[in-house]
């Protein structure tokens, strides 16, 4: 059981919000006025200017983690072996069947843009949702990324490589390019 802390970095306050279990995930709304979060198998809202905390509509994702598209009005919820698309109150009207040959793992985001989804399972893998199809693969577990962002100008991917340091692929043309050298950065 755990606490749901707001943090005012303006201000320089903090605030609990909520007590319970479940993953530590955030969700904010695109205008920063609502952020969403699992609570005791329950889906709940806070509302910042009125600090008032209600239910929602649950919308079920595998490892917590959920992601609020740009248009602010559609949820993509990353599950065992596919992405599901759900409107804002929770009623599913899609769904894509990811390529695995299990279910995918921990380790998977989102870009900027909602066009590409990385996920591992073991091996990394970059799809495009508007395609519907695997784009790119890392085949070494030992080079490719785990944890990763989005560089959220470019799209292109920054990950901690293990031999080479912080690097940023560009995985339209397959270019690797270091950021800070590996022994800079371990």
């Amino acid at each position: 059981r755990i606490y749901k802390v707001l943090f005012d970095l303006k201000h320089m306050t903090r605030e609990i919000i909520a007590f319970g279990g479940s993953v530590p995930n955030f969700i904010w709304t695109p205008d920063s006025e609502n952020v969403m979060f699992y609570l005791d198998d329950k889906m709940m809202n806070y509302h910042v200017p009125t600090k008032k905390l209600s239910e929602r509509p649950i919308v079920y994702s595998s490892g917590g983690t959920l992601y609020l598209l740009n248009d602010g009005k559609t949820f993509m919820a990353a599950r065992e072996d596919r992405l599901e698309f759900s409107t804002f109150d929770g009623k599913k009207f899609k769904t894509i069947k990811l390529p695995v040959d299990d279910h995918i793992q921990i380790y998977h985001n989102l870009s900027p843009d909602n066009r590409y989804f990385y996920y591992t399972e073991p091996e990394g893998r970059i799809f495009d949702i508007s395609l519907e199809k695997v784009i790119y693969s890392y085949k070494d577990t030992d080079t490719g990324p785990r944890d990763m962002i989005f560089d959220p100008i470019t799209n292109e991917i920054v990950f901690r490589h293990r031999f080479k340091g912080l690097v940023k692929h560009n995985f339209s043309d397959d270019k690797l390019s270091v950021l800070i050298p590996y022994r800079l950065f371990s």
